[in-house]
């Protein structure tokens, strides 16, 4: 039977080492980027949302893209995001939610309940239909 090793975030490993680099290099850093931001806002749903600090809230998201650029294979659409924050935050998610890093991804889902850096309870209130 093998011993499996698993990173705070979830994600599993086989290697212990393989499971302490990933602490290290991506759900340390996660976690870091995202101490600007406060804690995720308990909102009642509906269009009830929390405003953040649109520098602060912009900062932390162009430092989350950056991150996923250096993982990403389909670099394309993370740069598009980069250069132009008003495409839709799917875009990069889909990618995102690819690269089997689950720190990241819960970070960036945050950014898809966002609009105008007001952050609703899930990304259908952000951006209805």
């Amino acid at each position: 039977m093998r011993i499996i090793y698993e990173a705070p975030d979830g994600k599993k490993f086989y290697n212990e080492a393989d499971c302490a680099d990933y602490e290290r290099d991506v759900v340390n850093r996660v976690n870091q980027i995202m101490s600007a931001l406060p804690p995720k806002p308990k909102l009642d749903g509906g269009f009830a949302f929390f405003q953040h600090d649109v520098e602060v809230a912009r900062k932390a998201r162009l430092e989350l893209l950056k991150m996923a650029l250096e993982y990403a294979s389909h670099k394309k659409s993370i740069e598009s995001s980069i250069d132009n924050e008003s495409l839709h935050p799917s875009w990069v998610g889909q990618i995102i939610a690819e690269m089997d890093m689950p720190a990241l991804r819960r970070a960036w889902y945050r950014f898809e309940c966002m609009k105008k850096y007001r952050e609703y309870s899930q990304p259908y209130y952000a951006y209805p239909q």
